[in-house]
Order: C-alpha cells, then structure tokens, then sequence
C-alpha cells in the first residue's frame, strides 16, 4: 500500500472505532445482598456479595438497608428498579404478586451520592403471603429520583 492509502486508512479506522468506544456502557447492579426480613443489608453483607464485581469497595452502608454510592461521572444514567414480589399464600408456590418495574434515563452529576433502598420479598406465611418491599432511588439529600 503507498503511504497516501496507509494515511486514510488510519484515519478512517480511528473515526470508526471512536463512537463505539465514547458510547461504551457498564451495568451496575444493585441487589438486597441475599438479605430476608424488614431490616435489609449491613455493610458486612453488602461488602461481601459485591466482592469482585463492579461495584466492589463501591457501596457504603451508613443506615442499615439504605445502601449509598457515588456517581463516577456525569452523564445520563438509565435506572431501571423493581419493587419485591409479595410471599407466597401457604402451600401455594408462585401465588405471590410481582413487583412494580420502573425505568428512566436522569441526568447525574459526578460526586453525587445515591441512596439506593431494594425491597425485599414478602414473608410467605399463614394464610395469605406478606406483600413484598419497595425500591427507592434518592439523592443525598434525600429528593426521589425513581421509586417502585
């Protein structure tokens, strides 16, 4: 190839691979670190079912359940959250209802905390299941972002 081809060649195959590496994603995932009850995680548990993830070392626990972490960036973040399915009436697997899903695309700015709340499933008991727990995104300052 002469030098004037090898030229655009580079240049083309650098302006092709800049979108997909600006618009490179990463998912986080949020979970109730394997917790039951009212109460949710302790920094313990959630130190422990994060280990070795993306947000390993990420997530502080300052009120118990209440799990906090820290926008990385500014950008728009796409927050998908899912409410707990209720319990189970006794002796019927499966009778316990899903829980709400919502999902938005929010403008987040770097440095700012997020306190992230994942309901836990309902207890399945006695005659009729619990009704499972809520899920709440909210700033540091306690102002809702997005709730199931």
């Amino acid at each position: 190839m002469n030098k004037i081809i090898q030229k655009y060649f580079v240049i083309i195959s650098v302006v092709y691979l800049l979108p997909a590496i600006a618009l490179a994603q990463t998912t986080v995932t949020f979970t109730n670190a394997g917790v039951t009850g009212r109460t949710g995680p302790t920094q313990a548990q959630v130190t422990a079912a994060y280990d070795n993830t993306t947000l390993d070392d990420a997530v502080t626990i300052n009120t118990q359940g209440i799990q906090e972490w820290t926008v990385p960036a500014d950008g728009t973040y796409t927050i998908e959250i899912w409410g707990a399915e209720g319990g189970d009436a006794t002796g019927y697997t499966g009778t316990g209802g899903k829980g709400a899903r919502m999902k938005g695309d929010f403008t987040l700015t770097q440095g700012t905390v997020l306190k992230i709340l994942v309901g836990q499933s309902g207890a399945s008991q006695f005659n009729d299941g619990a009704g499972g727990g809520g899920s709440f995104v909210v700033t540091g300052t306690n102002t809702a972002i997005i709730i199931a």
